[in-house]
């Protein structure tokens, strides 16, 4: 706040004497209530109208306190649309009426139903939107009134407020209640069955922001909570490589935070090897995991399908195994050069139509051989540098020949 001139002290002294004042004449009954909320908003229009800055704030703020504490929802509401849009109204006397007015609206929240909160959570939300000096007032309300649309079934029209509200820039909200925010919308749009819209709202969550934090490990529930929430979205999807991103995230916060992760970290474990995405393999094996596709995984020999028998696959049965395929064919091209159908089939344990499908799906260089029921497999051989500049320079060279011989 600025350092106030000994004027403006006077004036603001003078206010907090004044509204004392009146409070003990209000407990001795010595005003009435309305005589004491007339005095209150006289006080505030005329020191307004001076554009007194000191003192004006001081009267709003008691009016406003005033009206929460001694009216009806009607007319508090009435009064705060008086105080909020008056002539000359200074930023901050609408932020400490505003302050007031929500914390009256959380405690009326928790009594009042749903359907009666709506219209006057809307009211206040249009007066507030836009101004960002009420910016975190203005999100904390509409988000109650999203919760209160989803309560009374209307989720589109909830779903649709959730996908609109700014919170991932509401800098003035604490990050913690930005995350708490962010993960209810979120919920609200993912509960339509909506990928393209779920992801979107998803971008609002920034996970590096939250790992820079200095109250990071506060913020880890959080982060898995959201994390997971995601998971459903690229679950749906098959999306393995963004599924794997969101289990792996979630499982090492809960780890840290000694609250369980050993579910997450297997399911990105999955996820991982099916994709076959090595770093994030590793990153799960460091984490401790210890189980059959942590050893299928570390195994250098060409294994048979039944070895997935016994492992959880997490719903992911047919993408399991499609990438246990691909990471034997990977180690059987560095053992055979050619092999007959039958000898893979029996090595895999699988059939040649599957092994074909993902063959050309994938960056395997082979040559099917159908009338000898073989597969060659391409192995590029190894070159020194030396060997490969060499050759860059003889094609050089024969292109130099050729455009001279024309």
């Amino acid at each position: 706040m600025d350092r106030l001139s000994d004027a403006e002290q006077h004036l603001r002294d003078v206010a907090n004497n004044t509204v004392k004042s009146l409070v003990e004449q209000l407990k001795a009954q010595q005003i009435t209530p309305e005589a004491y909320i007339h005095v209150l908003q006289e006080k505030e229009r005329i020191h307004r109208l001076q554009a007194d800055q000191a003192s004006s704030p001081i009267y709003a703020e008691a009016l406003m306190l005033a009206s929460t504490q001694l009216q009806s929802f009607e007319q508090i509401l009435e009064q705060f649309k008086i105080l909020y849009k008056s002539r000359a109204q200074s930023s901050h006397a609408q932020t400490l009426s505003s302050r007031i007015l929500l914390q009256f609206l959380q405690e009326k929240n928790v009594t009042v139903e749903p359907q009666l909160m709506l219209k006057p959570l809307e009211i206040i939300a249009e007066l507030l939107k836009g101004a960002i000096h009420v910016e975190d007032i203005y999100i904390t309300v509409q988000i109650m009134r999203m919760t209160c649309l989803q309560t009374l079934n209307h989720n589109v029209e909830a779903s649709t407020l959730a996908e609109q509200l700014p919170t991932d820039t509401a800098v003035t909200l604490p990050l913690k209640t930005r995350l708490e925010f962010i993960f209810k919308q979120f919920g609200v749009v993912n509960s339509q069955h909506n990928n393209i819209k779920s992801i979107l709202t998803f971008q609002k969550y920034n996970d590096d922001l939250v790992n820079k934090q200095d109250n990071r490990l506060e913020l880890l529930q959080l982060r898995s909570d959201i994390l997971l929430e995601m998971s459903t979205v690229y679950f749906a999807m098959r999306d393995l490589k963004k599924l794997t991103q969101c289990y792996l995230k979630a499982g090492l916060s809960l780890k840290e935070l000694k609250n369980g992760g050993e579910r997450e970290l297997e399911q990105a474990l999955v996820c991982a090897f099916s994709c076959q995405d090595w770093t994030s393999v590793s990153q799960v094996i460091q984490a401790g995991v210890e189980n059959q596709l942590q050893i299928i995984c570390k195994s250098n020999e060409i294994q048979n399908i039944a070895v997935l028998n016994h492992i959880n696959a997490y719903q992911l049965e047919q993408e399991l195994k499609r990438g246990f395929i691909h990471f034997q064919l990977t180690k059987i091209t560095k053992t055979f050069r050619r092999t007959s159908f039958s000898r893979i089939e029996e090595l895999l344990g699988v059939k040649i139509d599957e092994i074909e499908q993902l063959i050309a799906e994938n960056e395997f260089d082979v040559e099917i051989d159908r009338e000898a029921r073989e597969i060659e497999f391409k192995v590029e051989e190894k070159r020194s540098i030396q060997e490969r500049v060499r050759e860059l320079l003889k094609g050089v060279v024969d292109v130099g020949y050729a455009i001279y011989a024309q």
